[in-house]
């Protein structure tokens, strides 16, 4: 299965950031379950170009939103970096 990670850098409630990348995964169940729970997976984007993890390690995630084709998040960095992530399942 095929997702779009799409992380937005925020400061002061603007966009400072964009980074957006394709990435396979073995079921969405799971994927959001990793999100809840935090967890920093090692992933490779479908070009080979974009290597990195879903997550910071030891980040906070909160207002987590999701339903069959998409999930929206904040995420706060251990080092007090805030993002939000939006994810769309596309196959």
């Amino acid at each position: 299965m095929r997702i779009i990670e799409t992380n937005l850098s925020m400061r002061n409630n603007v966009i400072i950031g964009v980074q957006s990348r394709v990435v396979e995964i073995n079921d969405w169940h799971s994927y959001i379950s990793e999100i809840i729970d935090g967890k920093s997976i090692d992933r490779m984007d479908c070009l080979g170009t974009l290597h990195g993890n879903t997550l910071p390690k030891n980040c906070q995630v909160s207002n987590v939103i999701f339903d069959n084709k998409t999930l929206k998040c904040d995420v706060i960095s251990s080092h007090g970096f805030f993002s939000k992530k939006i994810v769309y399942r596309i196959s």
